[in-house]
C-alpha cells in the first residue's frame, strides 16, 4: 500500500531539492510522514523551525546564496498567513523557492468539527497569489506530477520567484493499492528528456541592441554600469568583472546580489552620486529601481532631483517587466531610457564583450585614453578603500563600536 503523500514526496525528491524547512503542521502531516519514513527513496533533509516565516526565510537565504531553489512547507491558512511576509520578501528579491502547503480536507464529510473548517480555504493560494509566480492546488493524484514539476520549472525560469503548491490533506492520506490499475500514477520521475523543460532559457538581446550599446561605450568619456541582481549568475559575475576591467568602466553595485568583487579596481559603489554625476552613458543591469539610484532624495520633503546630466544616455537590460503585478508597486517608478532591453544580463554581457573586442586593438590614442580612465577609476577606488581602512582602525578599539555623528 502507498499513499498520496508518498507520490508527492517522490516527485519532490526527484527534483534534487536538498532541504525542506518546516514548522510541523497537521495539514501536511501525510507529506511530513512520507518525507521522514519513505522506505525506498532518499528524501530532502528536513530543517525544523519554530515559525513559518523563519522556514521561508531560510529557503530564501539558501536560494539567494546558491542560485538553486530550496523548499519550505507551510501549515494551511494560519501558517500561510505567518509566512506571507517572508514570501513577499522573496518575491521582491526575485528568489526561487518551492513552497508546499496543506489544506482541508476539501471533502466536507472528512472534516473534523471546528479545526478542519477554519483551516480550510478555497482556493488557499489566493492569499499569496499577488506575490508568487504561480500557485496550484492539485485535485487528484494524477495532477500531482504536472503541478509539482511545473512549479519547479517556473520558479527556476528567469525572472525567478517563489511558487506555491497546496495539497489537500485528504489527498495526502488517500491509499493507493499497488496494482496494475494504478501503474501510471505509481511510476514517478522526471520526463525522459528534460532538455528545455525544467528551466526555460532566458531571452538574449538582439544584435542591433548590442551594437547600439557597444558604440555608446566606445564613444563615451565616462560610461558607468549599475548592477543590481546580475550576480545571481556566477557567469554574469565573471563577465561583468571582465568587461569593466577591459574597458575601464566604473561599476555601481546596488547590492541585491554581490555583482562585482569589493576589491575590484573598477568598483566605485560607495560614491554613487559623484560617479553618476560624471556619466555620459549609463548601462543598468537588472536594476530594480533605476529612478531611485539616479536621484538625490529628500526623504523629509519627499522630493527627488536627478543626479544625471541632461544629455546622459541610459540603457536598461533586465527581465523585470516580465514579473509585474498590479497589487504591489515593487516594480518602482518608470524611468526614461534610450533602450529598455528585455534580456538576460549574462547573455547580454557575453554578447557585448564579443562585440566590443579588446580596447587595445583600437587606435593607439584610443587605447591610451582607456588606460588613463582605468588609472583614474582605480585610484578613486583605492582612495575609497583607504578611507574605510582608516576609519575601521580608528574605531576598532571602541567599546562598544559606535557609529559616527
Amino acid at each position: 500500500m502507498k499513499y498520496g503523500s508518498d507520490l508527492m514526496a517522490e516527485y519532490i525528491a526527484s527534483l534534487n531539492i536538498p532541504y525542506i524547512a518546516l514548522n510541523p503542521g497537521a495539514s501536511f502531516r501525510g507529506l511530513h510522514d512520507s518525507l521522514v519514513n519513505h522506505p525506498s527513496v532518499e528524501m530532502p533533509q528536513l530543517i525544523e523551525c519554530t515559525h513559518e516565516e523563519i522556514s521561508v526565510s531560510i529557503a530564501h537565504g539558501y536560494a539567494k546564496a546558491t542560485g538553486e531553489p530550496m523548499a519550505a512547507a507551510i501549515h494551511n491558512i494560519v501558517g500561510l498567513q505567518h509566512a506571507s511576509m517572508a514570501i513577499f520578501n522573496a518575491w521582491c528579491d526575485r528568489t526561487p523557492i518551492m513552497l508546499f502547503g496543506g489544506t482541508g480536507p476539501m471533502k466536507v464529510e472528512k472534516r473534523r468539527p471546528w479545526i478542519d473548517w477554519i483551516h480550510t480555504a478555497f482556493v488557499q493560494g489566493n492569499l499569496v497569489r499577488d506575490f508568487v509566480k504561480w500557485d496550484d492546488q492539485p485535485a487528484s493524484l494524477h495532477s500531482l506530477q504536472d503541478s509539482i514539476y511545473r512549479a519547479y520549472k517556473l520558479t527556476k525560469t528567469e525572472p525567478a520567484g517563489p511558487v506555491y503548491v497546496c495539497f489537500d490533506a485528504d489527498l495526502q492520506e488517500e491509499p493507493i493499492p499497488v496494482n496494475e490499475e494504478n501503474k501510471d500514477i505509481l511510476s514517478f520521475g522526471m520526463p525522459t528528456s528534460t532538455a528545455g523543460f525544467v528551466q526555460a532559457e532566458a531571452p538574449a538581446p538582439s544584435t542591433e541592441m548590442i551594437d547600439l550599446i557597444a558604440e555608446a561605450i566606445k564613444s563615451a568619456s565616462w560610461p558607468v554600469i549599475i548592477a543590481d541582481l546580475t550576480g545571481r549568475s556566477a557567469y554574469a559575475f565573471e563577465l561583468l568583472s571582465k568587461l569593466s576591467k577591459e574597458w575601464a568602466i566604473p561599476v555601481i553595485d546596488r547590492g541585491s546580489r554581490l555583482n562585482i568583487p569589493t576589491d575590484h579596481p573598477m568598483n566605485l559603489s560607495y560614491d554613487t552620486q559623484k560617479v553618476l554625476a560624471q556619466a555620459d552613458v549609463v548601462i543598468a543591469l537588472d536594476v530594480m529601481d533605476l529612478f531611485g539610484v539616479t536621484s538625490k532624495i529628500n526623504r523629509v520633503q519627499r522630493t527627488t532631483e536627478s543626479i544625471l546630466k541632461s544629455n546622459a544616455r541610459v540603457f536598461s537590460i533586465s527581465l523585470n517587466d516580465y514579473l509585474v503585478r498590479s497589487w504591489s508597486n515593487d516594480f518602482q517608478k518608470m524611468f526614461p531610457t534610450e533602450a529598455n532591453i528585455l534580456a538576460d544580463s549574462a547573455s547580454a554581457l557575453k554578447m557585448l564583450i564579443s562585440r566590443l573586442g579588446h580596447s587595445n586593438v583600437e587606435s593607439p590614442s584610443y587605447s591610451k585614453y582607456i588606460e588613463l580612465r582605468y588609472i583614474e577609476v582605480s585610484h578613486w577606488h583605492k582612495r575609497l578603500r583607504d578611507n574605510w581602512m582608516t576609519r575601521a582602525r580608528k574605531e576598532e578599539t571602541l567599546k562598544p563600536i559606535t557609529p559616527p555623528d
